[in-house]
């Protein structure tokens, strides 16, 4: 079985299992964290690219972070009132129409309206 050696600041090396580390990669940084089988402290380091090549090869459960998850939101968070409003606006051609052609982009293209086909 696999051995990893790792350091905890407070013990130094220790040996673990692949099932005892955990590695989070996103697609501008990564990270391993892992417990300390000494005194029992959670220890979180950054991972380069050769590190996280290391640490998958050797079975590391992995967690892929989409870089949707990093993105900076804005505006009011959507409710369930919101989202049962759009379901409604959806089974209402002319609703929908109205909905759409409220949200065209400023200065766009002036492109030929279509009605929706469903």
């Amino acid at each position: 079985m696999t051995t990893i050696k790792v350091t905890c600041p407070d013990c130094g090396d220790i040996d673990l299992q692949p099932t005892d580390l955990q590695l989070s990669v996103a697609p501008t940084w990564a990270t391993y964290r892992f417990r300390c089988s000494e005194c029992g402290e959670m220890v979180r380091k950054p991972a380069d690219t050769e590190i996280v090549d290391l640490l998958s090869s050797a079975g590391v459960p992995t967690s892929v972070i989409p870089a949707e998850v990093l993105e900076v939101r804005s505006g009011p968070v959507i409710s369930y009132d919101d989202v049962l409003d759009f379901a409604l606006a959806l089974r209402d051609e002319s609703t929908l129409q109205r909905l759409l052609a409220e949200h065209q982009p400023a200065g766009g293209s002036q492109r030929k309206r279509r009605r929706l086909r469903w």
